[in-house]
């Protein structure tokens, strides 16, 4: 059942509310909550979600919006940068609406360093990433997929100069699952629960924003779904 973010909830008592977090094979694990509260079911579902570690979850299933992506359902902001492209959010999935004069990029603050995010990849359009442990666009640890080259990469990003650290080529399928595991300096890259990269970085290395990238716009976006960070 996917997460709904009422935009101004009215307080509620004695509702059950029940929730499965999308149970994939690279959380290894099936979220099940569930609440009986005197709060609003928003509230409840937020405080339930960080009491099993899960700090941020977007499934983003709300209405279509060609301007913005809102905020996550934990209640993040997601952050546009300038040039970084318009992104937007069709048939409950991000995507990039107009591609920006940089590669596109969209940032939300998970508030920790460490940890496991991951991202369904709905379809693989250009060059899909997850981003983890940016400043912001020019400085950040990138983890994707390049589609020219058929290559998982990751890549370091110092001030605008990228530095690759590892690759592996593969084929990459149409809801295929990012899993990015953040233990200090160690990062690993799974995609379907198998491990693509691992690799030692120290850079950025508690700096706590996460996000979502590709290189086109419009019908070549990619597209994600069911983003979420969960602490270690």
């Amino acid at each position: 059942m996917p997460l709904i973010n009422p935009a101004a909830p009215a307080p509620m008592s004695g509702i059950d509310l029940s929730l499965t977090v999308p149970a994939t094979n690279c959380l290894a694990k099936l979220v099940a909550l569930s609440v009986t509260t005197t709060v609003d079911p928003y509230t409840a579902l937020v405080t339930s979600l960080n009491t099993q570690g899960i700090i941020v979850y977007d499934s983003f299933n709300r209405v279509n919006d060609a301007l913005s992506l809102g905020s996550a359902d934990t209640g993040q902001a997601w952050t546009p940068e300038a040039d970084r492209g318009i992104w937007g959010i069709s048939s409950n999935k991000a995507y990039v609406v107009t591609h920006g004069v940089l590669k596109n990029r969209i940032m939300v603050d998970s508030g920790i360093s460490d940890g496991v995010i991951q991202v369904t990849v709905v379809k693989s359009g250009s060059d899909p990433k997850l981003v983890a442990r940016a400043i912001d666009s020019e400085n950040a640890i990138e983890f994707g997929y390049g589609t020219a080259g058929g290559k998982f990469t990751i890549l370091k990003r110092v001030a605008g100069v990228a530095t690759m650290l590892g690759e592996n080529t593969a084929t990459l399928n149409n809801g295929a699952i990012f899993k990015v595991v953040m233990n200090g300096a160690n990062l690993k890259f799974y995609v379907d629960n198998s491990l693509i990269l691992e690799v030692d970085e120290t850079f950025n290395q508690t700096v706590t924003k996460i996000g979502l990238g590709c290189f086109a716009g419009g019908s070549d976006s990619s597209e994600f779904d069911n983003i979420l960070m969960e602490a270690s």
